[in-house]
Parts: C-alpha cells; structure tokens; sequence
C-alpha cells in the first residue's frame, strides 16, 4: 500500500513512519522538509499537487499546531492549520480515492466532570486548540466516507524535535537539578506514541472506518506522570512541584480519561497501561 505520512518529523510522526515503512511503500512529509518531503497543508493546490502525482492509497494525518496556548492566543492561525490543513488533506483524498486517518484530541471535550468519555460523549471544547481540532473533525466527515478519526490524550515518545518533547524536557530539565511545575489536575490516560502507531497500523488493515477514541488504560494526572518518569530515570523526584493549570493562557480540560467503547467494541487489540508503555519508551531512549 502507498501511504502518506503528514506532521512525519513530530514525536508520532516518526513511530508512524517507523512502524508502516517496513511493510508498506511509504512518503513521510511535512513541513519542515528534509529528510522527509516538504509539504504545506495549508496550501491547497500544492496539497493537490502533490497528491495528484504520488496517488497514495492511504494518508496518516498527524500535523498539527499543539500549542494549546499559541492557539488560543493566534486563533486564525490555529484555524489554518488545524482545520483548513485538515480539509485540504481531506480534499485530496476524496479527489484521489485514498483513505484517510486523522489525528485528533481529548480537548474536543470539557472534561468538567468525574467520568470517563467515550465517543459518544458530547464535545465542548474548553480551548481554541479543541474547537479548532473539532472542526477539522466536521470538515472530514462531511467530505469523505472513507476515514478514521483517533481522538487522542497526552502523548509521549522519545522522537519529534527535542525542544518540544515532553520527556527530553522534563529529563533535561531534572537532570540540571532545576525545578520543574508541573499540573496536578488534567487526569488523562497517557498514551505511548509507538502504541499509537501500532494501532494505526492494525486499523489501516481494515474497513471499519469511523471515530475512536484511543488510549493507554490507567490514568494520571501530568505530576503522576512526570513522577513516574523521574522514578525510572533515577531522577529526583523533589523537583517536580505540582500546580493549578490555572496559571496557563488557555483552560484545559481537567478530566478526559477515555472509556473508548467503540473501540474496544470494534477491535479485539489495544495499547495496554500506561506505566509499561512509559518503561518501554524510555528503554528505547536509552537505546537510541
């Protein structure tokens, strides 16, 4: 299968692109080009263009702008980004027959309450960032029949830029002796973006398009999280100070553990918990 990879230099860009490339004939872009190709989402004809001369079966659309604040302070850039890059990708796949597979968010949702969402909870963004991810949502769904939605939590891996990768930070950050805030009240699943992949992987093989919510089991809290990383890294786990989110530009949805029933009543595998999906990805950082 010819496949797209969008975003394909970002943290779950690259395990996309390192789990399809073994078994499929694969084009990572994004707009930072080399090595992968440079490709503006935003530029329609160009996204056009581009799709019209490689007619890939299948795109994985992981770009994005996840600057939660940047967004909601440039909200017409959030909006270029976010929903129009969406809709060109989405355009051009349903001019050329491919499928589509779009990342999205746990912000599409409040996370005002104590129980855990599944797909069918209503949406209601707290943050520019979440409505500007719904909308791509809306734009897909009217455009294409042929498309899978993957709403996701926090995430982390060990690739991307390192400078916006929130483990290299915070191990970074630990391993200078300096202080690090960190929120105490956004309760999520986190999510290993390898684990995302596979699931990619084990979805594209399918016809059982549609929207899903994916996560690891458990949950935890960003300082829960960033405890466990500090306690298997060896660090001092003193550091971390837990905070009010608060203090950020933006809101945050305080609680969006998922309960991803049309997942888990679609398909029979999925990412297990999150502490082993954070031992396995700091083994891999150790190794690379």
């Amino acid at each position: 299968m010819k496949v797209v990879v969008t975003g394909a230099r970002g943290m779950l860009g690259e395990d996309v692109v390192e789990v399809l490339q073994k078994k499929h004939d694969l084009i990572p872009v994004d707009i930072t080009g080399a090595p992968a190709v440079y490709l503006d989402i935003t530029r329609l004809e160009a996204v056009l263009r581009f799709f019209e001369t490689e007619k890939p079966d299948l795109v994985v659309h992981t770009a994005g702008w996840r600057d939660v604040d940047g967004c909601e302070e440039d909200q017409e850039k959030a909006l270029l980004i976010n929903t129009f890059g969406a809709r060109n990708v989405a355009l051009a796949c349903k001019l050329n027959c491919a499928v589509m597979i779009h990342i999205s968010t746990d912000y599409v949702y409040s996370g005002r309450g104590k129980k855990a969402v599944t797909e069918y909870s209503p949406t209601d963004p707290v943050n520019f960032y979440g409505y500007s991810k719904l909308k791509a949502e809306e734009e897909i769904m009217g455009l294409l029949d042929r498309f899978f939605i993957l709403r996701l939590p926090f995430l982390f891996g060990r690739g991307g830029h390192k400078e916006n990768n929130p483990l290299h930070r915070i191990i970074s950050l630990l391993q200078k002796g300096d202080q690090v805030e960190v929120t105490a009240d956004q309760i999520c699943s986190p999510t290993h973006t390898l684990d995302v992949a596979r699931v990619i992987e084990m979805m594209m093989d399918t016809e059982y398009y549609g929207l899903y919510n994916v996560s690891s089991s458990g949950e935890a809290s960003r300082y829960d999280f960033f405890l466990e990383l500090a306690s298997l890294c060896g660090l001092d786990k003193r550091l971390l100070i837990p905070v009010n989110s608060k203090i950020k530009k933006a809101k945050r949805s305080h609680y969006t553990v998922f309960n991803a029933l049309v997942y888990k009543n679609t398909f029979d595998t999925g990412p297990g918990h999150w502490r082993m999906a954070l031992k396995e990805c700091i083994d891999r950082i150790k190794v690379s």
